[in-house]
């Protein structure tokens, strides 16, 4: 069974502060995924957000890019008094690893806090794009658990904001 799920592809920052008002009104959910580099376009979608989701890898580049990130999310905050709200999760972790610990240790000490979940490095997850499916979609057990870590990365999203 195929889901249709309807999406807009919006690049310019000016048409994002304009246009997400609009969708949001016809959905109860919109997601809004924004380039990983800092720029006018992560800055529009923050000053229309109402949940921040930033992923990190645990590297070293990646959590300077969050630790910018999170700086740009507190500015938001700032001119609007509050939104949106933020939260980091760790993405492609490497399970029992000192970078995962040290990872985990640093985006600690961030004004955002950390979601419990996180999804572990699997060669399902880059599977995905080439097979045209989720891992949702897929069968064996590296598919069950990502999804289940999807699933639960969504559900405590989903708290955030209620």
């Amino acid at each position: 069974m195929e889901t249709k799920i309807p999406f807009q592809v919006i690049q310019s920052p000016d048409d994002l502060l304009e246009q997400i008002p609009n969708l949001a009104l016809q959905q109860q959910y919109i997601v809004v995924d924004g380039p990983a580099a800092l720029s006018e376009t992560t800055r529009a979608i923050l000053f229309r957000a109402d949940i921040a989701v930033v992923p990190c890898q645990p590297t070293g580049v990646d959590l300077r890019s969050a630790a910018d990130t999170v700086r740009l999310i507190n500015q938001a905050q700032s001119v609007r008094k509050g939104a949106p709200e933020a939260a980091v999760f760790i993405s492609r972790a490497v399970k029992g690893t000192k970078l995962l610990d040290e990872a985990e240790q640093l985006l600690s000490q961030t004004k955002v806090p950390i979601l419990k979940s996180k999804i572990y490095q699997r060669q399902i997850i880059a599977d995905t794009f080439g097979q045209r499916a989720t891992v949702w979609d897929l069968n064996g057990k590296p598919a069950t658990d990502s999804s289940k870590e999807f699933d639960n990365l969504f559900k405590e999203i989903l708290k955030i904001h209620h």
